[in-house]
């Protein structure tokens, strides 16, 4: 019987649950100085462990993206914190976004902050995190479209559509594997939006319709490494 049975689990998860306490026990070799033959032998072990890591058999670079500057936090946390504002903002427990449809412009000052964030960066793996972020904030919008977000939601869509085509269109060519990443979040974001608009609105997106499909048909033909994707939403 294999190790991979022994485990009940896939391995390459396995691997990427295990990659914070690994690096935590490589890192320190790479800053090794001398050279003492351990030294120099603990050196070598420790990059050809992340070169193995870094293999696409293995973890690849998607699991190795570098990090953001400090201070940086996890979805959950920030989820977590999101849900631990809203109780102390609103007695009657009110999720966040039903706090800022209060005020629809604070909807509308968040996301165009996140997408001047994004024009802004040149970096590829930070456009990717605040793409990411624009994601979860736009999927927490999603959930409330049906009451309303204070009258501002036909606004709210339109402006979600627009933008996640502008970050289709804008694409890089060619594409490298963080861009293609992007690439394929902006459209798993788009195929959210509209499925929620033809569950609650759906007279509110006809009149985009023919800009979505426009831009997604160019993707079946330019993009083969998302064209089933596309295919699927």
């Amino acid at each position: 019987m294999t190790l991979r049975n022994h485990l009940a689990q896939d391995w390459k998860q396995l691997l990427a649950d295990c990659f914070p306490k690994i690096m935590v026990n490589i890192l320190p070799h790479f800053a090794l100085a001398g050279q003492d033959t351990h030294v120099a032998q603990q050196r070598d072990k420790a990059h050809r462990v992340y070169d193995i890591l870094k293999d696409s058999n293995f973890l690849g670079k998607q699991e190795l993206d570098p990090a953001p500057n400090p201070p940086f936090f996890s979805s959950y946390v920030i989820k977590a914190t999101l849900d631990y504002l809203s109780k102390c903002h609103s007695a009657n427990h009110k999720s966040l976004v039903t706090i800022l449809s209060k005020t629809p412009m604070s909807i509308q000052r968040i996301l165009i902050a996140i997408c001047q964030k994004a024009a802004e960066t040149t970096n590829a793996y930070e456009r990717h995190r605040i793409l990411m972020m624009y994601h979860l904030f736009v999927s927490l919008l999603l959930r409330e479209v049906k009451d309303g977000l204070g009258g501002a939601w036909a606004f709210v869509l339109r402006d979600i559509i627009y933008t996640l085509i502008h970050h289709i269109n804008s694409r890089s060519c060619p594409q490298d594997e963080v861009s293609s990443r992007s690439l394929s979040l902006c459209c798993e974001l788009l195929s959210l939006v509209c499925q929620t608009a033809v569950e609650y609105c759906d007279d509110a997106l006809e009149s985009h319709l023919q800009v979505i499909v426009a831009t997604l048909t160019a993707q079946v033909t330019e993009q083969s490494a998302i064209s089933q994707q596309v295919r699927e939403n």
